[in-house]
Parts: structure tokens; sequence; C-alpha cells
């Protein structure tokens, strides 16, 4: 996994509303991880923001897990693009998004 990278000002608030809101609806994690398109710095104007949030709260089921993390997005947080694993399957090597993920995905907190 890349080394954490300081982001720009509007992808950094942007990022940060959204883990406020995931706080307030209880949602903990133990990682968030920026990956796609601007992590790579290959990102257009018109790319959206990819987010894994790691937490063990997650891992029952991707789809409804994915559902409510995409309704916590507000009109602050319209460009983010929530993906919701735990720790074990972050690490699933048959998992294409997870093995994405880890070789390009930057830390951001």
């Amino acid at each position: 996994m890349a080394k954490k990278k300081y982001l720009n000002h509007e992808l950094e608030k942007e990022v940060r509303i959204y883990l406020k809101d995931l706080r307030k609806e209880g949602i903990s994690y133990s990682e968030i991880i920026l990956f796609g398109s601007y992590a790579k710095g290959t990102a257009k104007p018109w790319s959206d923001i990819d987010l894994c949030v790691v937490s063990d709260q997650f891992g029952k089921d991707r789809y409804s897990e994915r559902l409510k993390l995409m309704h916590i997005k507000n009109e602050n947080t319209l460009d983010i693009e929530p993906h919701p694993y735990n720790l074990s399957g972050l690490e699933d090597k048959w998992d294409p998004l997870a093995v994405e993920i880890r070789k390009y995905g930057v830390n951001i907190v």
C-alpha cells in the first residue's frame, strides 16, 4: 500500500465531512483508504472519490453495508464512492477490488 499523501484541500474537506457523518451514524472504522484514480494521480474533473471504509462492523452483507454507506452521503459528499471491508475481506487475494485497494490504496486514516 502506498504511503500517506496529502490530499488537496477540496478533497480533504469532502472526506472529513464524510468521516464525521460516519461517526454520527455509529460506524466506527480502523482505516480509511483512498484508491482509484485519485490515489493513482489520474483523476479527472468528473472522477468520483473511491474510499475503502475498513471496519469490523462489515463483512456480513457487502451489498447492504455499501447501501448504508451510500445513504450517509449528503450534498457536500456527493463525489464519494464508499466501499465497505473488514480486515479479512481486504486481505482476500481472490477479491479483485481488495487486490486493487491493497496495491494502489493510500491510507488517509
